[in-house]
């Protein structure tokens, strides 16, 4: 089976995410698949120019034909090391998933673009979203960092997937956030389902239902918002973990923080601070918690 793949580049369809919907099941299904998919992963940090494949491919099958004491390719090993050969001249651009898009943002940077099926997405500060642009219909999942708001097309489907959660669209407008242990999604049109990943269970949401996830545990709350606060230059809690709080100010601000972390584990916030002005944010968040700190350039820190 694997010389008749070497014979018609299937290799490098495969590289470049051109194998048929059979031949990518069939593939991922044979022994091989989990050696090449390890051989991908490992040359994707390699620094190569970039080659045409289909030629590479193709004097590598030549030279390979031309030497007439070669045996046959009964062994692995040599199997291995031609497709480690063949994926190292492809270039790393190439490798695994040639065809993601990425956009990420910066510190206090909100970025604005849509997705191949056009729905709108509005990228928070210091996040960031990844999807398949070139088999979109394939495989409609977009991985999601940080904080994002979805207006999505009309009858469009897809699912927007984070280390907590996976969020189902079902035609909507809706936010999520996912920082480490802590997920939160809002609905604010429409429906979505959430899949909660740490456990079996799924809820769908309509219009003014949110659902938040925080390390083992989950809840279900509602809110009156027509939008996320954060669009308009506001990022707005109820009832958040400080250290959720602590992590938007460092988006929005590139700011570190010193602090006593049990001391604060606890602890929670409702209420808001602007985007515009870092010491009145510092204010708005630590006075309502009558939390005395220290500013020291970037630096915050908490007093005991």
């Amino acid at each position: 089976m694997m010389k008749e793949h070497l014979k018609n580049k299937f290799l490098a369809r495969w590289v470049n995410d051109d194998l048929t919907n059979k031949e990518d099941l069939d593939f991922k299904n044979s022994a091989d698949y989990q050696e090449f998919k390890k051989i991908a992963e490992l040359s994707k940090k390699l620094r190569t120019p970039v080659y045409d494949k289909n030629t590479a491919f193709t004097e590598i099958l030549d030279k390979r034909n031309t030497k007439p004491k070669i045996k046959p390719l009964r062994s692995r090993y040599l199997i291995y090391k031609i497709a480690a050969s063949v994926l190292i001249l492809l270039g790393s651009f190439y490798l695994l998933k040639p065809s993601k898009t990425l956009y990420k943002s910066k510190v206090g940077e909100q970025l604005v673009f849509s997705l191949p099926d056009n729905s709108k997405v509005i990228l928070n500060s210091n996040s960031s979203l990844e999807f398949r642009t070139k088999k979109w219909n394939k495989n409609k999942e977009v991985e999601l960092q940080g904080e994002a708001f979805f207006n999505v097309a009309k009858g469009s489907l897809f699912s927007v997937k984070t280390d907590n959660a996976t969020v189902h669209v079902l035609g909507t407008r809706f936010n999520v956030k996912s920082n480490g242990k802590y997920f939160e999604t809002q609905c604010y049109s429409g429906k979505v389902k959430v899949e909660n990943l740490n456990i079996n269970n799924q809820t769908v949401l309509s219009r003014g239902n949110a659902y938040r996830i925080e390390a083992n545990s989950y809840n279900s709350h509602n809110f009156k918002a027509s939008e996320p606060s954060w669009l308009q230059g506001e990022s707005t809690f109820k009832n958040a973990p400080f250290e959720e709080v602590l992590i938007a100010l460092k988006n929005q601000f590139g700011l570190t923080f010193s602090y006593n972390k049990e001391k604060y584990l606890t602890e929670r916030f409702t209420g808001s601070f602007i985007h515009n002005d870092i010491d009145t944010s510092l204010q708005m968040v630590f006075s309502a918690m009558e939390i005395e700190y220290i500013k020291q350039g970037k630096k915050i820190i908490l007093k005991e």
